[in-house]
């Protein structure tokens, strides 16, 4: 094997001592420093508990300045195990630290850094020898990690579309493109150091794969919800996978052996105690992106934030403060001991959401990305102890990589950016040099207005934004999501209230489905200056003579658009969130399940009532409208359309001073991926939400329902989403000889893709002679082409005059998907034409008219 050392120049001669004796070396073609044989004495190796030998070795060779030098095993002398022998370079096996998913690598071979553009769709190549830019090529969807294959080809993760990309590493073209399961939003990805199979993770299914070189899907194993960040270890029989959204109560890094494919234990990383303080705090491990291995394999650094769930004036009787809610810590794994070294977790003070790791060749510094405070600090990677830190990185790095000549290159996701720095040398509170920066992208994706707001959404270090830089808006909703806590804001007044699940801010568009916040206190995105001067301390984005001024009426008053640049922006960034994630639990194609579709017909009929308040197709009722009464907290009177659905509580903390007594209704788009569920988190799944939590139908009428019943309609909501639902329907005349003289029958059959609500009737009526005085339409309840008692009246028209005239009925007749229904339109002393049905699709809300040949 080869041992990494200093570099001695290209075909030079250097000489040493080996056992009083002077030898002669010279260096190869590729810089390696070689001895003859009789250099070098016999070396032994020992493996440690993680199978990973160790390093150490001994020569009597002394060098006279530092080189790389080659060792080669003339003999193997088996000691109690079975060795086997490898010829391959350690320059050509991955770098150390490089065997974990990231946005940015290394390609040592061909001297090529390479970098995902996930807001772009591109990845970038760059020359890491000039530190230039070489190429940019189109992917597919939003990637966000890539690595490269032992036969030098990129694979890169695309997770909107469920694909990877193959670029090959020369030609930087996409050579080929693997589709993954339908909506599984794919994120991480490392290969065997070892071999060529590639381990990605799903974060929508809950999926570890195992992908064989030229593509195949060898084998899955279901690793628990949401995992994201994966690494192998250097022997490629470990596999760790992080859950990216944490349990109540602690963090996940899941163990896969590789050679089974089987789950060999849960690592979990515990709630730091405490006490609160302004350099530490409790909390949870949450938003475990990523997971490095260290070189000698013995340990695995995790960056995450950390959440203080546990603190607020309801639960604790001590608010929440700035320093105290969310910090950025990285805990750390002892691989041998298998478990949580919970004295080297490090709690990062001034910082916010650490999300990557990377370790220098030696393993003797750490280095940490901080998307929150644009920023990586640099700490002893032994002690934990903070070395030194890089401010000013550029806006939010999300990947690092560091190249065996000691260069970070730290990916800066919204500067379009590659900053190139030199820790060949970290010394203790030393600048670290920068060596470039390298745009990564031709041209920006983004307006400019969206891209700014994109900018103050992830900037905790703005001190505009919050004080001394510990969280930002993307604290909690990383990417439009949720962070899948409930916060105790009970301190917080008209903003509060009590316990609170933090809402995804996918699908609303900013203010497109109605006001903000669960207490609706909000009626435009501006209105948050008063959080960030509050809660998160900041100075704010407006002038203080400014908001002074407007204080009193800074929540719904006058419009407070156009006093600052930055809250603008950030009102144009949430308005592009106007799509929830596509559901995995739908069939190939978004087409929902049997068992969905038969839900679809429960949610919307008027017996269950869901549809009531999740209405339209928002699926809700929220609205910017206030009520004619206006609204007042101290009467609390309700200003919007709220409800309380029997879910507010005393536990909760809902019954407090000044608490409005009702919640804005949200919308059931995208539920699939945001447990917990309800405004205080109290259901645990959506089946809890119909049946534990609803005891007394007043959040729907669900007591009623069959198990089977509530399955189907507990399949739909998990595949609400806002891929277009297909609908059609097809309209036959009944059997003239089952209808009798002066009504109209005709049957509407559904396609097997959704189901519709016929939303009108048209017909053109011919007179006899006589005046009819009204015209009704019903649904034939027995099928007998008559008007009886089982028929239920959905329309019904008065008429005037007794000429040739046309006739359009509103109704509302639900069908369910593969269904049909009769329909009679009953007007007496004419001649009735059906001219045309009108239908829209339940859940997409598409309209399906048929227009045709009169019946």
């Amino acid at each position: 094997m080869r041992q990494s050392g200093g570099v001695s120049g290209k075909g030079n001669v250097a000489t040493g001592d080996a056992g009083g004796k002077r030898v002669l070396g010279s260096t190869d073609a590729n810089g390696i420093l070689v001895y003859a044989r009789a250099a070098v004495l016999p070396w032994s190796v020992r493996i440690v508990p993680s199978g990973i030998p160790d390093a150490s070795w001994r020569t009597r060779v002394h060098h006279g300045r530092a080189a790389r030098v080659l060792l080669t095993a003339l003999a193997i002398t088996l000691s109690g195990t079975s060795l086997s022998r490898d010829d391959i370079p350690a320059d050509q096996l991955p770098s150390a630290g490089t065997n974990g998913a990231s946005t940015i690598v290394v390609d040592e071979g061909r001297q090529r850094v390479w970098s995902v553009n996930s807001d772009s769709d591109t990845v970038t190549v760059i020359d890491a020898a000039k530190l230039l830019r070489l190429a940019e090529t189109s992917v597919g969807k939003n990637p966000r990690t890539l690595a490269i294959a032992p036969d030098g080809t990129v694979w890169v993760v695309n997770q909107d579309d469920a694909t990877i990309s193959l670029v090959d590493g020369g030609t930087v073209r996409e050579r080929a493109r693997i589709a993954l399961p339908y909506a599984s939003r794919p994120y991480g990805i490392a290969f065997d150091p070892r071999g060529d199979a590639a381990y990605v993770t799903l974060q929508a299914t809950g999926c570890l794969l195992e992908i064989v070189g030229d593509g195949t899907v060898e084998r899955a194993v279901d690793v628990g919800p949401t995992p994201r960040g994966v690494a192998v270890s250097a022997d490629g029989r470990r596999v760790f996978v992080t859950r990216y959204i944490s349990p109540v109560d602690h963090g996940v890094v899941t163990e896969v052996d590789a050679r089974s494919m089987k789950i060999v234990r849960h690592f979990e990383l515990a709630v730091d105690p405490g006490p609160d303080s302004p350099v530490g705090g409790r909390g949870v491990p949450n938003h475990l992106a990523a997971i490095a291995i260290t070189p000698d394999g013995r340990h695995a650094w995790i960056p995450s934030k950390k959440d203080n769930t546990g603190r607020g004036l309801h639960l604790s009787g001590e608010a929440l403060t700035f320093e105290s809610t969310t910090r950025a810590i990285v805990s750390q794994l002892d691989l041998g001991a298998n478990r949580e070294v919970l004295a080297a977790r490090r709690d990062l003070d001034d910082r916010a959401m650490a999300v990557a790791v990377a370790f220098d060749p030696r393993g003797g510094h750490a280095f940490v990305a901080l998307q929150g405070s644009n920023a990586v600090d640099v700490l002893d990677a032994r002690t934990g102890a903070l070395t030194t830190s890089v401010s000013d990185t550029g806006f939010a790095p999300q990947g690092l990589a560091v190249d065996r000549r000691g260069r970070l290159f730290v990916q800066n996701f919204l500067s379009r950016e590659v900053a190139v720095y030199d820790v060949s040398d970290v010394a203790p509170g030393a600048e670290v040099a920068l060596l470039g920066r390298i745009a990564t992208v031709e041209r920006e994706p983004l307006p400019e207005v969206v891209l700014l707001g994109k900018r103050v959404f992830y900037n905790a270090a703005d001190p505009r934004m919050s004080r001394d830089g510990y969280v930002s808006c993307a604290g909690c909703h990383i990417e439009g999501g949720s962070d899948g806590r409930v916060w105790d804001y009970s301190d917080r007044g008209a903003h509060g209230g009590g316990l609170r699940n933090t809402k995804s801010l996918l699908g609303p568009a900013g203010m497109a489905h109605g006001p903000l916040h669960w207490r609706a206190d909000m009626d435009e995105i501006q209105d948050f200056e008063i959080l960030v001067r509050t809660t998160l301390q900041g100075r704010g984005f407006v002038s203080d003579a400014v908001f002074d001024a407007r204080r009193a009426d800074w929540v719904f008053g006058p419009s407070n658009a156009g006093l600052s640049p930055e809250l603008d922006a950030l009102a144009a960034y949430l308005a592009t969130f106007d799509e929830v994630n596509p559901s995995p639990h739908r069939h190939l194609g978004g087409v929902m399940t049997e068992e969905a579709l038969a839900g679809e017909f429960i949610f919307h009929s008027p017996e269950t009532g869901c549809a009531t308040c999740h209405a339209g197709a928002r699926f809700t009722d929220s609205s910017l409208q206030r009520k004619p009464a206006g609204g007042s907290r101290e009467t609390h009177a309700l200003p919007f359309p709220m409800h309380d659905v029997g879910t507010l509580s005393r536990a909760a903390g809902d019954f407090r001073p000044n608490t409005l007594r009702a919640l804005d209704t949200p919308t059931v788009k995208g539920v699939w991926e945001t447990p917990p569920y309800l405004h205080d988190g109290s259901a645990a799944t959506l089946m809890d939400v119909i049946t534990v939590r609803n005891p007394d139908d007043r959040h729907g009428r669900t007591t009623q329902l069959t198990p089977m019943q509530k399955t189907q309609l507990v399949a739909y909501l998990e595949q609400l989403d806002d891929t277009a639902v297909d609908t059609s329907i097809n309209v036959a005349p009944l059997d003239p000889a089952n209808v009798v003289p002066g009504v109209l029958g005709f049957e509407v059959a559904v396609g097997e893709r959704g189901g519709v609500g016929v939303v009108s009737v048209t017909v053109r009526l011919e007179a006899s002679g006589r005046a009819a005085s009204t015209a009704a339409i019903y649904v034939d309840g027995n099928g007998n082409g008559r008007v009886d008692d089982d028929d239920s009246l959905v329309g019904q028209e008065t008429l005037e005059g007794s000429g040739t005239q046309t006739i359009r009925f509103p109704t509302t007749v639900l069908i369910e998907a593969g269904h049909a229904a009769s329909l009679l339109v009953a007007v007496d002393h004419s001649v009735v034409v059906l001219t045309d049905v009108g239908a829209r699709g339940l859940t997409s809300r598409t309209r399906s008219r048929v227009i045709g040949t009169p019946l």
